[in-house]
């Protein structure tokens, strides 16, 4: 899903909330996306594909910011909903296409609203399938201000980094 939805967004189609060849991320530039290729479908035909090739796997979406941005949790809720639903039903069965949902959490900021987290995590949970921390990254602030990965960090920082890892 796309950065920035807002409310309007997540209460419409979830298939207007993906990457398009307008709302994509700078580092699709110089390529040709798979929506372009393949149209809105193109996240549920990857899905197919995978559970065609490899019918015992267990699938997980994965997607980042969805506990920075409630709107695009709500929008990944919904498509996955919909895909496993319309799965369900065609294949007359009742596993899930998309059995569980990955969340990646790159916290940049300590001041992170750790309801947010909890409000994300409870949205995906009405989905019934399993979620997971898929990564989990806390960079001290002198990284964010600098983007270094050798950036040594003060014992305060440290400290502080270590309170957001355990709340």
């Amino acid at each position: 899903m796309r950065e920035g939805l807002t409310a309007r967004d997540a209460r419409g189609d979830w298939r207007n909330c993906l990457f398009d060849n307008v709302n994509r991320p700078n580092v699709y530039n110089s390529r040709v996306s798979w929506y372009e290729k393949l149209g809105a479908d193109y996240v549920e035909l990857a899905f197919r594909a995978a559970r065609a090739a490899d019918p015992n796997i267990k699938l997980y979406y994965n997607d980042n910011n969805l506990e920075v941005n409630l709107h695009k949790a709500e929008a990944v809720r919904k498509m996955i909903q919909d895909i496993n639903d319309r799965y369900k039903r065609e294949t007359g069965g009742t596993r899930n296409l998309i059995e569980g949902v990955g969340t990646q959490m790159h916290i940049w900021d300590y001041n992170l609203n750790f309801n947010n987290v909890r409000q994300s995590l409870w949205i995906l949970s009405t989905l019934g399938i399993e979620i997971v921390v898929t990564e989990l990254d806390i960079p001290g602030p002198n990284y964010i201000q600098t983007y270094r990965h050798d950036t040594d960090m003060s014992e305060r920082d440290a400290i502080a980094q270590a309170l957001v890892y355990a709340r």
